[in-house]
């Protein structure tokens, strides 16, 4: 099952590139671009086709990226056959550079709702209680298994504000939370006010202690209709490009370490390990392995769509363009280092 799983993986990652490449693409195309290649994959040509314009398109052997080509994207071209890339006026490059990113960032919208209309969201359920092994009772003596948490401290628990945000809101040791629980009393679901508060449990089967409520959750998955789905899925967008931004700012500033990205492979055997456990996961990961893409393609990294516009702005506010061999450099150099960081960090994780 694992190996069925990687290859879904596999498919969504290269669906994931397929996308942003078509951006860059249509615009492209609307733009007046000469498109030279889209490829999807890396490697040697598993299938080829070119159209009567010139255009080919092709099947290659990696599954693990693609691109759209662009006529003499460096403007060193010696004999000019077609405008190149860089010839085009600023503003259209990025224009172009840009729809990758918006067409992934779309695509992640899309997959949001997808998710949402399918999933929904999940509130916690006590599904066992843990016991202080001095007074032989539960360290959370008002709460019974079973019991469905609705909402925290006056907040209901929804699409928007889960569980997870509810107990990073104080994270404070002797933390209180106020919970709202659906309890079963007499056959009747009951609303039922509940006060807990973070404290240090001892783990029997470890013998180790946690901070934790007193009790071990499980998921009651909740159905949404599709309008809320739907009035969901850009703000639930923007969340998940929330908390990816924040974990590149965390890598930049050293909070957390840089060995917390992940190359191809591993975001593929990640993805395939969790939907093992769980096959909806592959779902939520599809908004936030978009989103992810847009946003780092968006870094301004030389050899990235980011660095691309940046340059592209330079030449439009100072009126000519960087010195293009300069720029071409710099672009290859960073290809080249961000190749062998992926491919660096992915030997680092087999080691370790």
């Amino acid at each position: 099952m694992f190996l069925v799983y990687v290859l879904i993986a596999v498919g969504i990652l290269l669906m994931m590139i397929v996308i942003h490449e078509y951006g860059h693409y249509v615009a492209g195309k609307a733009l007046g671009f000469k498109i030279t290649e889209f490829s999807i994959g890396f490697g040697p040509k598993v299938f080829g086709r070119t159209l009567k314009n010139g255009e080919k398109f092709s099947l290659r052997i990696i599954p693990l990226g693609g691109y759209c080509a662009f006529y003499d994207e460096n403007g060193t071209e010696q004999t000019k056959e077609f405008k190149s890339f860089v010839d085009h006026a600023p503003y259209k490059r990025i224009i172009v550079l840009l729809s990758g990113v918006v067409f992934n960032f779309l695509s992640a919208i899309i997959f949001a709702f997808i998710f949402l209309s399918v999933v929904g969201y999940s509130v916690p359920t006590v599904q066992s209680l843990a016991i202080d092994p001095v007074t032989q009772s539960p360290y959370a003596e008002q709460l019974q298994v079973g019991d469905v948490v609705q909402s925290v401290n006056g907040k209901p628990l929804d699409i928007m504000y889960t569980w997870t945000d509810a107990m990073n809101t104080d994270t404070s040791d002797d933390a209180q939370f106020e919970l709202i629980v659906v309890r079963i009393v007499d056959n009747q679901s009951t609303e039922i006010s509940v006060t807990v508060r973070r404290k240090s449990i001892y783990n029997s089967s470890t013998g180790n202690s946690y901070k934790g409520l007193g009790f071990n959750a499980g998921n009651k998955q909740i159905k949404v209709s599709g309008w809320k789905a739907a009035s969901n899925s850009l703000p639930l967008t923007l969340k998940f490009s929330g908390m990816i931004l924040g974990s590149f700012g965390d890598m930049i500033s050293g909070k957390a370490p840089i060995s917390e990205m992940t190359g191809p492979i591993s975001t593929v055997t990640g993805i395939a390990q969790s939907a093992v456990v769980n096959a909806q996961i592959l779902l939520l990961m599809l908004p936030l392995i978009a989103a992810n893409l847009a946003i780092f393609n968006l870094l301004p990294l030389p050899a990235l769509d980011g660095s691309r516009i940046v340059f592209a702005l330079i030449e439009w506010i100072r009126g000519k363009p960087i010195n293009r061999e300069v720029e071409s450099v710099i672009h290859f150099v960073g290809f080249v280092v961000l190749v062998g960081g992926v491919i660096l960090l992915e030997i680092v994780r087999v080691i370790t």
